[in-house]
């Protein structure tokens, strides 16, 4: 009986060496200071407004003035929201379960038709 040809393996290669990718990092420290100055002249609007009954941030708004005073506040937690094309949008969309896993939907919620799968 002939012997049968045995296979050679190849000599181990190890990967190559990655390159070092640059990362860009954005100076954010401006962050912290523009969310406590927006958050102080709010509160500041609010006070100043109840403290002069009304008179002194801006007489023709009235009670709007607490609205005003409220957007600033508000508008305090718009640098800690991180937009542009730096950062990908997150689907909302549920991801289907994978091929031939279990689902966690129990057998009598599935639609009849589901059902009669294996």
């Amino acid at each position: 009986m002939p012997k049968s040809r045995i296979r050679k393996k190849a000599d181990f290669t190890p990967p190559p060496a990655k390159q070092a990718t640059a990362i860009k990092l954005t100076n954010r420290s401006w962050v912290a200071p523009v969310m406590l100055a927006l958050f102080l002249i709010g509160l500041a609007w609010i006070v100043v407004f109840y403290v002069t009954e009304g008179d002194l941030p801006v007489d023709a708004l009235g009670n709007w003035n607490i609205v005003v005073g409220f957007g600033f506040i508000a508008e305090a937690a718009s640098p800690c929201r991180r937009s542009g094309s730096d950062v990908p949008p997150r689907s909302m969309t549920p991801t289907p379960p994978p091929r031939g896993g279990r689902s966690l939907v129990p057998v009598s919620a599935r639609p009849p038709s589901a059902q009669a799968l294996p």
